[in-house]
């Protein structure tokens, strides 16, 4: 079977349907993930317990590289060991966000940008 593409309403799913317990562990992994695609773009190195865990993800169908960690793929939502396909990446994803939510300064317009 294969897996749906992350969507904006599945946030909503992660609130209702996962207990605090999994969604803990699933912060840890994506944490993890982050600590690694930092570490392999010359940031600090990661600790020894995320490059462990690291290499269990690299192994995993739909890995792509730590670079495109959060832009093209994620963990999964229901499994955080399981990993899926991003619609669009966490930064597209926050500035819908932040459209849907957040009236635009005064003097801003056209999408956002400041023509002062």
């Amino acid at each position: 079977m294969k897996d749906k593409l992350w969507e904006r309403a599945d946030f909503a799913l992660l609130l209702y349907d996962m207990s605090v317990t999994d969604r803990k562990k699933r912060h840890d992994v994506r944490y993890a993930c982050f600590r690694m695609q930092t570490y392999c773009s010359g940031g600090n190195k990661a600790e020894k317990k995320h490059v462990t865990l690291a290499k269990k993800i690299e192994k995993m169908d739909g890995f792509e590289g730590w670079g495109k960690f959060a832009l093209t793929w994620d963990v999964s939502n229901v499994s955080p060991l399981k990993l899926v396909k991003r619609k669009w990446s966490i930064y597209e994803e926050w500035n819908q966000t932040m459209r849907r939510v957040a009236e635009p300064l005064p003097g801003e317009r056209n999408g956002g940008e400041s023509h002062i």
